[in-house]
């Protein structure tokens, strides 16, 4: 393998670990407004058992999604070894992507956190309008919904990581 073949692998690398969690949210079909709190609280109103279903089926899928991801990223890790200035080229790149990944999934987190907890007050303040069997299944939503951010973050610390070892 040639040294520009190396740099390749290493931008490939690169490209996969900075685009590889933007590829996961679009690529299901969970399409939450994490950006207007009054929006997501809406959407989570209407959902019902199914939809709460197959948004856990969309996270299942993401985080099986990072698992390859991190996968290919040993696997280039391992390919690039071959040659001196391909594993530093590599290892440069996925440090780079590493800080990448963390520090847009750190920002995006915190977002989707603070958008559910202002949906989440605006639920309280609805409750009597609603009724109680409404707004049980849409905090249950609310905590299905952290419960599968937290493993969604999980995973892709777990991609940091893997980008990180040397």
């Amino acid at each position: 393998m040639s040294a520009l073949q190396h740099y390749a692998a290493g931008a490939a690398a690169l490209a996969l670990a900075v685009f590889a969690p933007a590829a996961v949210a679009s690529a299901h079909d969970a399409h939450l407004d994490f950006g207007d709190h009054e929006n997501l609280l809406e959407q989570l109103i209407e959902m019902d058992a199914d939809d709460l279903d197959e948004l856990r089926d969309d996270f299942a899928d993401a985080r099986e999604d990072i698992t390859d991801a991190i996968d290919e990223i040993r696997d280039a890790r391992e390919e690039v070894k071959e040659a001196a200035i391909g594993e530093m080229v590599a290892n440069i790149a996925f440090e780079t992507a590493s800080a990448a990944v963390s520090k847009a999934t750190k920002t995006a987190f915190k977002e989707a956190r603070r958008e559910l907890d202002k949906a989440e007050d605006e639920l309280d303040t609805r409750r009597d309008a609603l009724g109680e069997a409404e707004y049980a299944e849409t905090s249950e939503a609310i905590a299905l919904i952290r419960e599968e951010l937290d493993g969604l973050q999980e995973a892709l610390g777990e991609l940091t990581a893997a980008l990180k070892d040397v």
